[in-house]
């Protein structure tokens, strides 16, 4: 008698050749069940009957063999990832949002808590997704946030994941940077993930990354540091001396950081920023850098 969970091991037996682990590919082959058929695992192992019709298992094969053959990562396979409380839609080849930029974006969040009802000023530069920008607007409903992105394709998605999760206080925009900010007023907070990957460790990042995500949003020249430079050297220009995070000593400038976080970190010190710190995810690795 054919059952789900049978049908489940035989996509994982094809999965296991794009994921590092037997329990890795089980665990794929249930998020597509789940994504195909609109029900929970628990409810597809409750039932007696088997639940996936002919019209499922083809869809689900065939996302299988998007995964196997062409490297399709997962997340856009199910064209959504969580992201700090929030459903952020993902399509190719808008970067799709990483666990360790959700990590710090939640820290900043709650350094963010005893002010978040002020009517804060946030820019998010290199927005990609948008997810953020969105993180900090939906924590913080009193603040006015932009997000920038040089790539309109980021900046439509990024405005779809507004609609999406009924947010109305983030902004999208496409600019290179700070361009069209010229006439802002000051921000109170600057945040960016920006490309930071050499062209060597480029080459050196898995098929899903290479052949799906845009490499404009992940490398950058100057052995990964040229977006910094460009971001930290006008920061001070584009925020307030004087509001209230300076006044309660929270970070004004928030960058996920690369392998090389000593070379940012003295980037910010030749620009006038003396208090800086970088800190550690979970795995131990120097992952985002802070500056008051």
């Amino acid at each position: 008698m054919k059952t789900i969970r049978h049908f489940i091991m035989t996509l994982a037996d094809q999965l296991r050749e794009v994921c590092s682990s037997q329990q890795a590919a089980e665990q794929e082959a249930w998020w597509m069940a789940e994504h195909v058929s609109g029900q929970p695992k628990m409810l597809l192992l409750a039932v007696t009957t088997y639940p996936l019709t002919q019209a499922h298992e083809a869809q689900l094969q065939t996302m299988v063999t998007l995964r196997v053959t062409e490297r399709k990562p997962l997340q856009y396979l199910l064209g959504w990832v969580p992201f700090a409380g929030l459903t952020i839609t993902v399509q190719p080849p808008i970067l799709i949002p990483r666990p360790e930029t959700e990590e710090w974006v939640v820290w900043l969040i709650e350094q963010l808590k005893p002010v978040n009802g002020c009517p804060l000023r946030i820019v998010d530069l290199c927005t990609g997704s948008g997810c953020i920008a969105l993180a900090l607007a939906q924590a913080c409903p009193a603040a006015t946030v932009i997000g920038i992105d040089c790539n309109p394709h980021a900046v439509a998605l990024a405005q779809f994941n507004a609609q999406r999760n009924r947010l109305t206080n983030v902004t999208f925009i496409e600019s290179d940077l700070y361009q069209v900010l010229a006439n802002e007023s000051p921000f109170d907070l600057i945040v960016s993930n920006p490309p930071y990957i050499t062209p060597a460790e480029y080459e050196a990042l898995p098929a899903e990354v290479r052949a799906w995500e845009d490499p404009v949003a992940l490398v950058a020249a100057q052995e990964g540091g040229a977006v910094y430079q460009r971001i930290i050297a006008q920061a001070k220009s584009f925020l307030c001396d004087s509001g209230v995070l300076v006044q309660n000593n929270l970070p004004r400038l928030v960058l996920e950081s690369g392998t090389r976080p000593d070379a940012i970190v003295a980037m910010l010190h030749e620009q006038g920023f003396d208090r800086v710190a970088v800190h550690r995810d979970l795995q131990g690795k120097e992952r985002w850098i802070a500056a008051l």
